[in-house]
């Protein structure tokens, strides 16, 4: 099985940890000398350098509710 089978493998099964799926996104984007790649799973992994690069779907809104009740 190919580098790219086994990301696709991982990305849709339970069998393969997250961090797994994106090391070999790692390993496939050096091979392929794919710089955009490579950059998006390293900071997957290791996290945004800075909020301003945070992708959309890792952003959540919320709303918090707070109810101070002095005893």
């Amino acid at each position: 099985m190919d580098s790219l089978e086994q990301i696709k493998e991982g990305a849709v099964g339970n069998e393969m940890p997250l961090d797994e799926v994106l090391r070999r996104c790692l390993i496939l984007a050096s091979t392929l000398r794919h710089e955009p790649l490579k950059e998006w799973a390293r900071s997957e992994l290791n996290g945004y350098l800075s909020v301003d690069n945070i992708p959309s779907y890792r952003s959540l809104n919320v709303q918090i509710y707070f109810n101070a009740v002095s005893f």
